[in-house]
């Protein structure tokens, strides 16, 4: 069984996604009608970050596909 590569450290992956937290919550508030439904548009933008992951080639792009995510899936 082969096992896929990672294209950058976990970990740092995971950390872009916690700095990625507070930008979504500000822009989640703008599109969600409600704290509730905004909480679980973050969560789930950060879902699909993570489940995603193999596909960024560098973790400075998280930020803004994370943003633009966020906004599609509203």
């Amino acid at each position: 069984m082969t096992c896929v590569s990672e294209p950058f450290d976990v970990l740092e992956f995971g950390e872009a996604l916690v700095s990625a937290r507070p930008n979504l919550r500000r822009r989640a508030g703008i599109v969600a009608g409600t704290h509730e439904e905004a909480d679980r548009l973050v969560e789930r933008t950060l879902k699909l970050g993570w489940l995603e992951r193999r596909s960024f080639r560098d973790v400075d792009e998280v930020h803004a596909w994370l943003a633009a995510q966020l906004v599609l899936r509203h």
